[in-house]
Order: structure tokens, then C-alpha cells, then sequence
């Protein structure tokens, strides 16, 4: 009998798993119950348990083999697999970032990148991405957390479970950012001006509002700076998200000038002065300070103000109650400018003052050649007008070394100060005859209230610009007491008077400068004082003794004339008149002429060759000199020939010299011609009748010169004016006897000089004209 096995069903049981990338399963075998002999030995096990696949899954089918074992087992037949139901699932795995450090750009964004992923098992394929990197604000700062959002892919990413998001840290640096200070620029004296920025570096559309702290400037300009460049330093800003860069910016401070003679008005005395000063460019805002010091040096008054719109500084002092020469200095700034005039405070119901003689001028008086020194001539009067503030009077000064001849044509109003024994008093003036410049006089007596001091003198001659061109203590102040001594320190010179006035309520006569020309001689002079005189009583009769015993009209230069009434009115006179009398310097000669040029072939020894001739209107008194030769000498103002000899050519060097000591030379020269039957000084080939000069003196506006000849010939006819300038000119071949009618309108009065020239003589004529 055959037994077959009886069949029994082994069932198993799988575990769920986290995926490991293998299909492997673990399970176990369910031994049977039904069908299973009680009693009987049979074990069922189960292995090489399997999933379908290594995938994550649910209810994933899982097989494995059956095996049984026991005393019993032979007597069954089992299944040799088995399957049951079990879950695969993803095993976690960690992804990991890192974030770049960034430099501020105001936004949170980050650069973020996977580091890595812990947990990816055997060669399985997943990859990660990390993406939206941000840091935790948009702030600056060190160690900022920055999270990212985590992505995988890849064939075998399913089997994983990854971390949604992952974080890092990472720094935020600041952005640079460059602070510039502009450029600004401003005038010597004016406050500084607002200073501004310009920013390069801001991110985004950031201002400076996001800037902690408050910008600020520095800079060693102030209001008293003078003109330079100087550096504008930012700062002030906290640090923050920016780094800061401050680049210095330039103040230029630009240069200026100031002009106070606006300022020089005079001030009647216990009135207050009004200050003015121009500054160039004419610009507002700039400081200007005025000091108002007096004679003594002393401050009186300082204010500092602003200029106006036009460029102009105005202060007003207090009352002004001594008199004297007040120094305004205004200043701009800290001294970058300055300038300084002088206000006279003056008493026009005061004092005047007269003088006249002459000082040593001072090497470096004369601008245009500071080596020039030698005697000065000065003569002047001033004084003010009866109840007005006009200053009356005039002002000569001489310095022939230098060839300055000033004459004043005004003296300023309320200029004329007169405090103890000095005087001061400006006006404008001529030098050589040409306008345009002004003076200043101080003038100190010596004597005045009784001391026994040396008379002094100072002249400060100017261009209307203020440009020196003389002045004889150079550099000093206008207001103080520097002069030079008259005459030779102290001994002559003359003298300088400061006529004060007296409460006994007598006349005071002040005479102006008198000026007469060189040679006026003592009975002309007295005649013209006599004249003068008669203006001085208001027609009353009043006979004058003059003293002028001093007065010598050949020497040019400053005299002090004393005038004594001797019969008249004296009640009124307050003391004797004294008047200030310039000889004026003589005019040069302008010209040596011979009266015969041509040597006659026939001349002898001993004979007269020709005679010397000076061009003069002033004078007709000269001695000559002339150069060392062989061929004549001289005897008074002809030349004697000596020679056997008789060059063709010759040169001679002939000096002539005034009654005044002037001197010129010039150089002469002879050429050998055909004889004269020995007439030597009047040729025979062009004889002259006679030269006539009528009327002479000439009242009227002309005067006729009426040349008659002997015989045709060349004729030259030439005029001098008192300057020795040339005025009238005529050349021509004469046929007959002519004349020429010389028309004086608009010449000045005084001594003209007519030089006729006939071929080789020439005659010389004077006319006065009145």
C-alpha cells in the first residue's frame, strides 16, 4: 500500500523594513496547524526571504523559501515558497549647505550650494539642489544664519526621505562707499561757506537717510583766513552697512584787495567820522576791521563789520574832539589786507602856517632814482579861508638834482591840521607841469611856545593812484611827526611858522607863496608887494618898509620877507606880515651857437675867427670853455686864431656857463672855406643890413621880425618861448629883404628868444611879450 505524504500549507510572515537598497526581507515561517497530525514532529522555516525590488513601497510582495524539518516532516508535503505583504520605507538621509559671504547689497539673498548628503546608500543615484539662500535679515554681521530650501532628484531619490530645508552661517561685509567733499571757494574775509558731499556706492536705491550718525565738516579756514588753498575734512557718519571712504575736498580761499581812501574825509573837530572802505572784487560779506588811532598812536576806535551788496565797509567813529591826523587802518580778515588813510580833524577858524627854504633830500626819496640826494627848495602857505572850510594857499617844492619841479593847483578842504607846532595839509598838484598827482605837508615849527627845536619838512608827493614817486621820510606814517631838518641840520634853511591865533581880535594877514622869476631884482620885487599890499586894508592907505635884505634874485630858492606898516592904521594889525617869496630856478640855456662856421682860407694869427653865441632867455652874461687845440684860443667869447695852419675839418667842445652856475656844452665844428678879404665874423657871400623885432614889448597878439639883406642868401628864422622850446620855425631862400609877422596867441608871458641865421652868421634878438 502506498502512503502518500499529506499535503500542509507553510505560510510566512515579513517585516516591514527602511529601505537599505536591497531587496532582502526578513521572515519567518508560520508552522502549519490544519492538516498536521496532532503529535507529529514537523518544524517549517522560512529563508532568503526577498522583496520584489529594493524600492520603497507599501504592501510590497515578499517571497521566500520553505523548508521543513522534525521526525514527522518526510510524512507531509509542503509548498516550497511562501510570499507575504510588507512595506519598504525611505530611509532619512541629511543634506547639508554652505553660503558664500557676501558684501551688503541691502536685499537677504544668499548664495547657497549643497556640501553634502549623509545617508545615500551603496551606488545609489540621488542628487540634491539647494536653492532660496537667505540670510536671516539684510543687515551686516559675522556668523548670519542663511537657510535654503533643499530639492533631490535622481533614480533612487524616492528611496529617501531628505531634510525640506537646510541651514548654514555666512558673514555680510559692508559696502564700500566713498564720501566726497566738494570743491568750495570763498573771498578773504567772508564766513565760510556750506559744505556738501557727493556719495559714490550706495546699493540699490539707498540714500544717505539709511547713514546713522550726522555728517560734519572741519577745515582750518575761518573768517580771518587769508587767501590759500585749505582742506574741507567729512566725517560723522557711525558705521553701519557701509564702509566709509572720506575723500577731503578744497577751500579756496581767493585773494583781495581793500582801498580806505574813501575814508580820508576831513572832520571838523568834536564831529564824528564816517569810515568807508572798498574791498576788490566788490563781493558782500567780507569782514573788514577799522582801527582809528591818533597822533599819539592811540587807539580811539575799532569796529569790525561786513561789506554791503557793492563791496563797500561802513563804520561810523563817536565825536572826534582833538584835533590832529587821525590813521584809519581797515583790515581784512586776519591781515590779509589792509589799507591806510588819514582823516583831518580840523578847527577851520584856527591857526595857519607859512614857511619857505629848503632841506638835504635823503637818498631814496626820489622814487625813480633813490641815489639821488642834494638840496630841496620848498616854500608854502596854507590857511583856511574866512568862515568856510576851503583851505587857501599854495605849495612849491624844487629838487633840481632830481628834476622835480611840484606846484600845487588845490589844497584839499578841511585838510589843514594844525595841533601844537605841527601842520598838516594835503592837496593835488603838478610835477614839471604834467596833473595827476596829490601831497601831503607836514610841517613843524620849531619854535612854536617858545622852544629852541630845529624847523622841519616833509613832502610825500604821489600819483592820484597812491603811487610814491617822492617823498623824504619814505615809509613813515602820514600822521606822525617824521620831517627833515631844514637847511644844514638846523643852521639856515629857512623857517617854518605856525601863526596861532590870538583873542585880541586883531587882523591876521596871511599872504600866499609869491612867486618871481630868476633876476627879479629888489625894486621890482618891493613893487610888486607894494601892490600886493593895497589889498590888505580894504583900500585904506597904509605904507609898507619891506625887509629884504636877505632876498638875493639870483638864487633860486625860498625868502622870508617881513613887511612893516610905517604910517596908516595900525590898530587893526594883528603883528607884523610875513611872506614867503620862491625865486624860481633859472631856465637853461638850450643851445651854443658860433656866428661863423667856415674857416677862411686867408685867416691870420691873431685875427678874430668867430664869436660864441648862447641860446638864453633868462640871461645873456656867460663864460666858455673850450676843448685843447692847436689852431685858436679863446679871448671872452671869441675865438682868436694862432695857427699857420688850417685844417679842413675841426672839432671843438665848448662849455658855456650862467650867472647861475647852470652849465651846458656842446660840441662845435668848422669846415675850411674860400676867403673874405679878412672880414671874418660877417662873411662877404651873405651879408645881413639889419634885424628889427617890433613892437617889443608886444601887448597885442602879435609881433612883427623884419630881416633886411644885402644880398639874396638862406635864411633861417627860429623862436624860443620862456622854456626854451621851440615855437616857430621858418627856412627859406631869401631873394630880398622880407618879415615875417609871428602869431602870439595863446603863448604865455615872458622873454622869447629870436635866433636869425643868415647862411653862416647868425643874430640873435629878445622879445617880450605882456
Amino acid at each position: 500500500m502506498t502512503v502518500t505524504p499529506a499535503a500542509l500549507t507553510v505560510s510566512i510572515t515579513a517585516s516591514d523594513k527602511v529601505y537599505d537598497a536591497t531587496t532582502a526581507a526578513t521572515v519567518s515561517a508560520v508552522n502549519p496547524a490544519a492538516g498536521l497530525i496532532a503529535g507529529d514532529d514537523v518544524t517549517a522555516t522560512a529563508s532568503n526571504g526577498n522583496f520584489d525590488n529594493k524600492n520603497v513601497g507599501t504592501g510590497k510582495t515578499v517571497t521566500a523559501d520553505i523548508a521543513t524539518s522534525g521526525a514527522d516532516a518526510g510524512n507531509y508535503s509542503f509548498n516550497a515558497t511562501a510570499a507575504d505583504l510588507a512595506d519598504i520605507t525611505q530611509a532619512a538621509v541629511t543634506v547639508s549647505i554652505t553660503a558664500d559671504d557676501k558684501v551688503y547689497d541691502a536685499t537677504t539673498a544668499a548664495t547657497v550650494a549643497v556640501s553634502g548628503i549623509s545617508g545615500i546608500l551603496l551606488s545609489d543615484v540621488v542628487t540634491a539642489t539647494a536653492s532660496n539662500g537667505n540670510f536671516d535679515n539684510k543687515n551686516v554681521g559675522t556668523g548670519k544664519t542663511v537657510t535654503a530650501d533643499i530639492a533631490t532628484s535622481g533614480a533612487d531619490a524616492g528611496n529617501y526621505s531628505f531634510n525640506a530645508t537646510s541651514s548654514t552661517t555666512a558673514d555680510i561685509m559692508p559696502a564700500p562707499l566713498t564720501i566726497t567733499a566738494q570743491n568750495a571757494s570763498k573771498y578773504e574775509g567772508q564766513a565760510n561757506p556750506a559744505f556738501t558731499v557727493t556719495y559714490d556706492g550706495f546699493v540699490g536705491d539707498e540714500t544717505e537717510s539709511v547713514l546713522g550718525g550726522t555728517l560734519m565738516f572741519t577745515t582750518a579756514a575761518t573768517v580771518n583766513s587769508c587767501a590759500g588753498n585749505y582742506d574741507i575734512i567729512p566725517s560723522g557718519f557711525t558705521p553701519g552697512n557701509y564702509a566709509f571712504t572720506y575723500v577731503n575736498g578744497t577751500l579756496t580761499v581767493l585773494g583781495t584787495s581793500i582801498d580806505a581812501s574813501a575814508s580820508s574825509t576831513p572832520v571838523p573837530v568834536g564831529q564824528p567820522a564816517t569810515l568807508r572802505a572798498t574791498v576788490t572784487p566788490n563781493v558782500p560779506g567780507v569782514s573788514v576791521t577799522f582801527v582809528l588811532t591818533n597822533d599819539a598812536n592811540v587807539t580811539v576806535f575799532s569796529q569790525t563789520v561786513l561789506t554791503n551788496a557793492s563791496g563797500v565797509a561802513t563804520a561810523t567813529t563817536g565825536n572826534l574832539g582833538v584835533l590832529g591826523v587821525y590813521e584809519v587802518t581797515a583790515t581784512v580778515g586776519s591781515g590779509c589786507a589792509s589799507s591806510i588813510a588819514y582823516i583831518p580833524v580840523f578847527d577851520a577858524s584856527g591857526s595857519f602856517v607859512t614857511g619857505g627854504g629848503w632841506i638835504n633830500s635823503p637818498a631814496g626819496a626820489l622814487v625813480a632814482d633813490p641815489t639821488i640826494v642834494g638840496k630841496a627848495n620848498f616854500g608854502f602857505v596854507s590857511k583856511y579861508k574866512k568862515g568856510s572850510t576851503q583851505v587857501d594857499g599854495n605849495t612849491e617844492f624844487q629838487f633840481q638834482a632830481g628834476s622835480l619841479n611840484f606846484k600845487s593847483t588845490m589844497h584839499e578842504s578841511g585838510s589843514l591840521v594844525i595841533s601844537g607846532g605841527r601842520a598838516t595839509y594835503r592837496g593835488t598838484g603838478t610835477i614839471n607841469g604834467q596833473s595827476g598827482f596829490k601831497f601831503v605837508v607836514v610841517a613843524i615849527d620849531g619854535q612854536w611856545n617858545g622852544q629852541s627845536n630845529p624847523d622841519r619838512f616833509r613832502i610825500k608827493i604821489s600819483t592820484t593812484a597812491g603811487v610814491v614817486v617822492y617823498d623824504n621820510q619814505m615809509g613813515s606814517a602820514e600822521n606822525t611827526a617824521d620831517a627833515t631838518i631844514l637847511g644844514n641840520n638846523g643852521t639856515g634853511g629857512g623857517s617854518i611858522v605856525i601863526h596861532e591865533v590870538k583873542s585880541n581880535g586883531k587882523k591876521r594877514i596871511a599872504v600866499d607863496l609869491q612867486e618871481v622869476t630868476w633876476n627879479t631884482s629888489n625894486e621890482d620885487l618891493v613893487k610888486a608887494l607894494d601892490q600886493m599890499s593895497k589889498e590888505w586894508f580894504e583900500g585904506s592907505s597904509v605904507a609898507m618898509r619891506w625887509n629884504i635884505d636877505a632876498y638875493d634874485g639870483m638864487k633860486p630858492g625860498f625868502y622870508q620877507v617881513v613887511g612893516e606898516v610905517i604910517s596908516g592904521n595900525l590898530s587893526d594889525l594883528e603883528d607884523m606880515v610875513e611872506i614867503p617869496v620862491l625865486v624860481r630856478e633859472k631856465p637853461r640855456a638850450t643851445d651854443i651857437l658860433a656866428t661863423v662856421k667856415v674857416i677862411p682860407s686867408n685867416v691870420e694869427v691873431g685875427q678874430v675867427f668867430t664869436k660864441l653865441i648862447t641860446v638864453d632867455k633868462a640871461d645873456d652874461i656867460h663864460t666858455y670853455q673850450v676843448s685843447e687845440n692847436d689852431y685858436f684860443e679863446l679871448v671872452d667869447d671869441q675865438l682868436v686864431w694862432k695857427s699857420a695852419a688850417i685844417p679842413a675839418e675841426l672839432r671843438v667842445t665848448v662849455t658855456s656857463t650862467d650867472r647861475a652856475g647852470q652849465t651846458i656844452e656842446r660840441e662845435l665844428v668848422f669846415r675850411k672855406g674860400a676867403g673874405n678879404n679878412g672880414n671874418f665874423d660877417i662873411p662877404a657871400a651873405s651879408s645881413v643890413s639889419e634885424v628889427i623885432v617890433h613892437p617889443n614889448p608886444a601887448r597885442e597878439q602879435f609881433a612883427n621880425v623884419q630881416v633886411r639883406l644885402s644880398q639874396a642868401a638862406k635864411v633861417n628864422l627860429r623862436v624860443y618861448d620862456p622854456q626854451g622850446r621851440l615855437v616857430y620855425q621858418d627856412e627859406a631862400y631869401e631873394e630880398n629883404s622880407f618879415m615875417r609877422t609871428l602869431d602870439l596867441k595863446g603863448y604865455s608871458n615872458g622873454l622869447y628868444m629870436i635866433l636869425v641865421q643868415v647862411d653862416n652868421q647868425l643874430i640873435t634878438k629878445r622879445l617880450i611879450k605882456e
